[in-house]
């Protein structure tokens, strides 16, 4: 699977994962969701490059299990503290960093798991 491959399923599954947890829980409509929805992916496009850096030549010695559980925390934290930072600028509330945090971990869990399922 290449870089941009990679990058393409991320997207749409994270943005899909995303944007339904982010309409169920905060009851986003409209714009308001469309702008949490490019919050989502933007975290994404941020944190994928460095995910596959990592993956690829970084922590490229370790054992997969050990490798892909420092690259997913550290993209969950990150992405979730993008969101908890952007999406109350870009929808005008204030999320909790903890239902940022279950967002961010729903949207890697799910991609991440594609991923694997793809691979087998």
């Amino acid at each position: 699977m290449t870089q941009l491959h990679a990058l393409a399923l991320t997207l749409g599954i994270e943005g899909v994962i995303g944007g339904l947890l982010v309409r169920t829980w905060w009851a986003l409509r409209g714009a308001t969701l469309l702008r949490a929805i490019v919050v989502i992916v933007a975290a994404s496009l941020l944190t994928h490059p460095l995910a596959w850096t990592a993956n690829r030549q970084w922590l490229g010695s370790l054992p997969f299990p050990i490798r892909a559980a420092i690259i997913e925390l550290t993209v969950t934290l990150v992405e979730a503290t993008i969101l908890a930072l952007a999406l109350g600028r870009a929808t005008g509330m204030q999320p909790s960093w903890w239902r940022c945090a279950t967002v961010s971990l729903c949207m890697n869990a799910a991609s991440f798991g594609y991923g694997l399922w793809r691979l087998s």
